[in-house]
């Protein structure tokens, strides 16, 4: 019996075409570029110190899937991918194809760990209604972007529960170590730059967990050394542009990433300085400001 136990040729029974298509969609909610854009702009507009834990933990959960995948090396299913819906225009093909297939090792989701650890240090770590409704909100996102990844075919029954069992373990152990210390972005960065380093000497020195460390160790340097502001950035148009820049600029540097190979020394120094910046943003827009005001009024 595979891994499996036959849940991707189960779920694809009782869907119809169109809706296992559309897990496609919701399969994006557990994509690192939307964390990308809420984590940036939660640190803008949020309480800080709170956004920068989960950006912590956001890295440990890529770092730790990765050194498990490569620990493991178990490979994904060979089911195919959805079709693509005779309503969706074929010039979205190629896009949708990227979006519902997957390459490298299966074990455990990447998406499941991500999901089960950033959704839920989201509830655990913001106000937004009642504790009771986030976490709530956390478990049927982390159930929807699961059950995409068995719809869509690119995992096993048991890489996706194992993804939920260890993003949610790994959170609770950075929430346990955060609740006894005064400072838990430094916790939370110096987790995730030790289990990134764990997985560099288990994977060889894969690019993506030498991204890993480099964000990490370039988070927590800008958050020790830039006297970041604790208020949060007022919601102006102004404000949000500066959100905004710092979330294309990230997204681009990415894209670039992959499309241009770089040598591994150049990862993990664009990596730092990138994250870095973005953190040490606030820190460097306040200290322009006062100059401003201050010239304004020679």
């Amino acid at each position: 019996m595979s891994r499996g136990v036959g849940a991707v040729e189960i779920l694809r029974d009782i869907f119809p075409e169109p809706v296992t298509a559309a897990f496609a969609l919701l399969t994006q909610l557990g994509d690192v570029w939307l964390y990308v854009v809420i984590l940036t702009l939660l640190y803008w507009y949020g309480n800080r110190e709170r956004a920068m834990r989960i950006v912590g933990v956001a890295i440990g959960a890529i770092a730790l899937t990765l050194a498990l995948k490569y620990a493991f090396a178990l490979p994904r299913p060979p089911a195919d991918p959805p079709a693509l819906p005779e309503s969706v225009p074929a010039v979205l093909e190629p896009l949708y194809e990227e979006t519902v297939s997957a390459d490298g090792y299966g074990f455990p989701s990447g998406h499941a760990v991500g999901s089960a650890a950033v959704w839920g240090a989201l509830a655990l770590w913001t106000d937004i209604g009642t504790r009771r409704q986030r976490f709530l909100a956390a478990a049927a996102l982390v159930a929807v972007i699961s059950v995409s990844r068995l719809v869509l075919g690119v995992h096993y029954l048991v890489d996706v529960v194992a993804g939920v069992a260890v993003g949610g373990a790994y959170l609770a152990a950075v929430a346990v170590a955060v609740s006894r210390t005064t400072d838990g972005p430094t916790v939370a960065l110096g987790a995730a730059a030790a289990v990134a380093a764990l997985g560099i000497v288990v994977s060889g020195a894969n690019q993506e967990l030498l991204a890993a460390f480099g964000a990490a160790a370039g988070a927590l340097v800008a958050w020790r050394l830039a006297d970041v502001p604790a208020e949060p950035w007022p919601r102006t148009t102004v404000g949000l542009g500066y959100a905004l820049g710092c979330v294309i600029a990230l997204e681009l540097l990415v894209l670039a990433w992959l499309l241009v190979p770089l040598p591994d020394s150049a990862v993990v120094v664009l990596s730092s300085l990138s994250l870095g910046s973005v953190v040490a943003a606030p820190a460097g827009v306040r200290r322009v400001k006062e100059r401003n005001a201050r010239t304004a009024q020679q």
